[in-house]
């Protein structure tokens, strides 16, 4: 059983047997501040924690055998930490290369073409399409760990259409050539798309996240919609810079909760 659920159905357990926290930690021996946060589902417990729990509950433990197991295997657990932790490079670097490339994005969208040259352009479109595809790839495994298939999809379209313009951003500037009108259009119409599915998945892990989650989802979804009025896709370009931010805090906290699986 995952969090929430797990600590939902401890504390149910030991209310229906008239106990309080405390009086719990005296039969258990174990440390009320854990008690309350496994309780409060901000951890999922060992299995030897679980069954302490458990036992001096006076719970059959046959029934908790598989409701029981944590919310990854151990041998899961170093790969997803590894791989939320790249990702977490990814929103870094992401958040630092947005500088210039939100710059190079204006002086195209104004009509403005050689104003730095092919291969810095292409340095700088390359290394952000990267660090983005890594994020995204960071809350694809989000959605994987948490069973929620729309962040998956999510995730995996806003990351390929990234890719995808940014690789025909650095071929036509390389050429020289644009279609001024239609193609800005496609792209901005594009990121607003799939950023608006995006942010509206973030909201599904409010219950794994907090709170952060619905800033994430709305810093979102406010880039999506000025990016669509056209007049205000330099706010939207400039808002995407704390939307990484954000991202990047909840990597971490649920990097810091895969590890603390087996607390």
């Amino acid at each position: 059983m995952k969090q929430p659920e797990l600590g939902k159905k401890i504390a149910d357990l030991r209310q229906d047997q008239g106990l309080t926290q405390e009086e719990l930690v005296e039969k258990c021996n174990i440390n009320v501040r854990t008690i309350q946060r496994i309780e409060a589902g901000e951890v999922q417990p060992r299995s030897y924690t679980l069954k302490t729990i458990l036992s001096a509950l006076s719970s059959d433990l046959s029934e908790w055998e598989e409701e029981a197991s944590d919310l990854v295997q151990m041998g899961d657990k170093k790969m997803i930490a590894n791989h939320l932790q790249l990702a977490m490079v990814g929103a870094v670097v992401y958040f630092l290369i947005g500088f210039p490339e939100s710059f190079f994005e204006y002086m195209r969208a104004i009509g403005e073409e050689d104003f730095v040259s092919p291969l810095i352009y292409a340095f700088v479109k390359t290394l952000a399409v990267g660090s983005f595809a890594l994020l995204m790839s960071g809350f694809w495994r989000i959605g994987k760990l948490y069973q929620e298939s729309l962040l998956q999809y999510a995730a995996l379209i806003f990351g390929c259409i990234a890719i995808l313009f940014s690789i025909a951003d650095v071929i036509t500037y390389s050429v020289g050539y644009i279609e001024a009108v239609g193609w800005v259009a496609a792209q901005v119409i594009g990121y607003a798309v799939a950023g608006s599915f995006f942010g509206a998945t973030l909201f599904l892990i409010k219950k794994h996240v907090g709170d952060i989650a619905l800033l994430a989802g709305g810093l979102e979804l406010s880039v999506a919609f000025c990016l669509i009025t056209f007049i205000l896709s330099p706010l939207g370009l400039i808002l995407s810079i704390p939307a990484a931010m954000v991202e990047l805090i909840i990597l971490y906290k649920v990097r810091k909760r895969v590890l603390e699986v087996s607390m």
